[in-house]
């Protein structure tokens, strides 16, 4: 999957902040346990509980600076700083984010092999971004400190599921128009 995260640290009473959005390819292997519960007499719905780990690789990111000035920056990873007050530079940090989510949910049965699924998963980041002193802006002589630290999130997922059987959608097609014309 595809996530954004957002990440806030602000000080001196919350005069200025440091934005920043950070972009993830996730991997998740999960163990499912599921229930059935019956809304009603005829209506049976799947509910779950799930865990397992979690793997993150850290595509990009993004930054905004909050002063008296707002100023945009981009972060640049893994380069000897050049001046450039529109760039932060991150070095030192890790590419790969490891950590535990733990979720429950429920699927609700539609009519025509259709489904709704809700789920809220807690997802405990177990490793830092990098290290205590790698991220800078060399001109405005800003360092943000707070690298040396993990993401808790709070995740909600709803999705629509359609179930389409091929195998069973072609059943009662002819191949008898196939089989002549091969055999001429």
């Amino acid at each position: 999957a595809y996530s954004s995260r957002k990440r806030i640290v602000s000080w001196a009473d919350g005069i200025y902040e440091n934005n920043n959005t950070y972009t993830f390819l996730d991997f998740n292997m999960l163990l499912r346990k599921s229930f059935i519960w019956h809304l009603r007499k005829d209506l049976p719905m799947k509910w779950f509980v799930n865990i397992g780990p979690e793997v993150s690789y850290w595509l990009g990111a993004k930054g905004k600076l909050v002063t008296q000035i707002d100023r945009d920056y981009t972060i640049i990873y893994d380069q000897v700083p050049d001046g450039n007050y529109n760039n932060m530079y991150y070095n030192n940090t890790n590419d790969w984010i490891f950590s535990l989510a733990a979720g429950v949910g429920f699927e609700a049965p539609l009519h025509n092999n259709k489904r709704m699924l809700f789920e809220l998963r807690f997802i405990s980041g177990h490793t830092n971004f990098g290290e205590k002193n790698s991220a800078y802006i060399e001109i405005l002589n800003f360092e943000d400190t707070s690298l040396k630290q993990n993401l808790k999130t709070l995740q909600l997922t709803t999705a629509y599921i359609l179930d389409i059987d091929v195998k069973e959608s072609r059943k009662g097609k002819s191949t008898l128009k196939k089989k002549i014309k091969k055999g001429r």
